[in-house]
Parts: structure tokens; sequence; C-alpha cells
């Protein structure tokens, strides 16, 4: 009798134990789950802003006038020199750019976006600009006011036939102590928008 005690005792001791065990790699599993999913989201998330660091300058050109005539002064061009107001010329020209960040690679403190869209050829564009300021003064426009040529830009461009090339760019990020991303080189970027034109480069050769 004793011994059969002592066998039902054991059989309910290594069922307990199985138990335990089942319970305790249970939780093993979902925790290793759990880890790997948040350091899935936290990679995700630091891609996910470094893309929007860039996607806050490049989303909103055409509408956005203050931002594409920062841009546009990094690299020393100024609409405004064919009679066009930075607003007037950034609305055309990033009207259809279609910026869509297509990479993001994040090593640490750097981050590096590849970003697609689509430019106007500038070969094609300037000299809708120069038609249309020289068409403003020989009507007698001021040429001492501001967008003087704005109503011939709008009108010479709408019938203008522009090459229009889709484009790529790798825009490098660094992350600041306060963990925001900026990008290192705007003029850069403000250049390859605009086709690679970079008037610097002109005005140096």
């Amino acid at each position: 009798m004793l011994q059969m005690k002592s066998r039902a005792h054991n059989v309910v001791a290594r069922v307990r134990v199985g138990a335990v065990a089942s319970v305790l790699a249970a939780f093993l599993i979902a925790s290793a789950g759990a880890f790997a999913g948040c350091a899935a989201n936290g990679g995700a998330s630091k891609g996910q802003a470094a893309q929007e660091a860039v996607t806050a300058i490049t989303s909103t050109l055409d509408t956005d006038a203050a931002t594409a005539e920062g841009l546009f002064e990094l690299i020393a061009f100024y609409p405004q020199d064919y009679g066009v107001a930075p607003d007037v010329f950034a609305a055309w020209y990033f009207d259809g750019a279609d910026c869509q960040p297509a990479a993001t690679d994040v090593q640490g403190d750097a981050a590096t976006v590849t970003v697609t869209f689509n430019a106007k050829r500038m070969a094609d564009v300037l000299p809708i600009m120069e038609h249309a300021r020289d068409a403003a003064i020989e009507t007698g426009a001021n040429a001492m006011q501001d967008g003087y040529a704005n109503a011939q830009f709008e009108a010479a461009a709408a019938n203008a036939q522009v090459v229009t090339e889709q484009r790529q760019v790798s825009v490098a990020l660094s992350k600041g102590s306060d963990g925001a991303w900026t990008i290192n080189d705007k003029a850069t970027l403000a250049a390859a928008l605009l086709d690679g034109y970079d008037p610097r480069q002109i005005d140096a050769n």
C-alpha cells in the first residue's frame, strides 16, 4: 500500500514539474518574441524619423515657398533674376515632382535616405525664364518690382515642352544629442532636385 502511494506521489510530482517547465518555456518564447518585436519597431522608428526629416522638406516644395526659396538660396539660384517670384517658380517646377523615400539605412547616429523624384530638365527651363523676363521688359514691366515676369513665365511654361526625368539622390543625415535627425548638406539636395543645376559650380568655372 505504501509503495502504491509513493508511485502516485512520483507521478504527480512529474506532472507538476512538466507543467512548470511548459509554462516557463512559453514565457521565454513570448519574451523573446516581444524583445524581437521591440527591436524591429525601434529600427523602423529610427528609419522613419530619418525619412521624415527629409520628406518634411521634399513633400511640400510646390506649396511651401519659404522652404523652396531657402533651398534655392543655398545654391545661389534666384528666380528673381528672371523676374519670377520664387513661389511662382517652385509651384510650377515642383508640381509632379513626387518625391518619395526609396530606401533608408541607419547606422548609429548616421543615416542615408535615398529619395526618388521627377525633375524637369533645367536645360529646357532656363530658356523659358529668359524668354519670360525679356517679354516682360519689352512690354514695359518695372524690373524693380518683385515678380514682374510672373505672368509671362506662367504663360510660357504652360505651353512649353519640358522633358521630365526620374532622378534619385542619397541624402546623408546625422542625429543630434536631442535625437533629431538633420540633413548634412541641404545644398546637395537642392541641386539634385533642380536636375543637378548648381549655379555655384558655374560661377566657379
